[in-house]
């Protein structure tokens, strides 16, 4: 599954690599436009998260649920799917890691 995920998101990438930005260049706008350039549809949480992590890329899984006002378990699940979709990627370790929104 991973390589029809991977293999849609070069269709539309001019270039022939990627690019990882930092988080504080991103913004709603950039958000939907990935999510359109993916050809993934993002839904109302996996935006409110994106925008967490846009603001804080540090946030735990436990912040985001308490903002968001969802279960962690819902938390992780679109954090699962955003991982698969190649739109996020956890670096470092789960206690002391940060998130990073992946440009393609």
């Amino acid at each position: 599954m991973l390589d029809v995920i991977e293999n849609t998101m070069y269709k539309y990438i001019d270039t022939a690599t990627t690019t990882t930005i930092e988080h504080t260049k991103w913004g709603v706008n950039d958000i939907v436009k990935l999510s359109v350039k993916l050809s993934v549809k993002l839904s109302v949480n996996q935006t409110k998260i994106l925008k967490l992590i846009i603001s804080n890329n540090y946030i735990t899984i436990k912040e985001m649920a308490e903002r968001i006002k969802i279960s962690e378990t819902a938390i992780q699940n679109n954090l699962s799917k955003l991982k698969i979709a190649g739109i996020i990627i956890r670096v470092g370790s789960d206690k002391s890691g940060y998130w990073k929104i992946v440009e393609t």
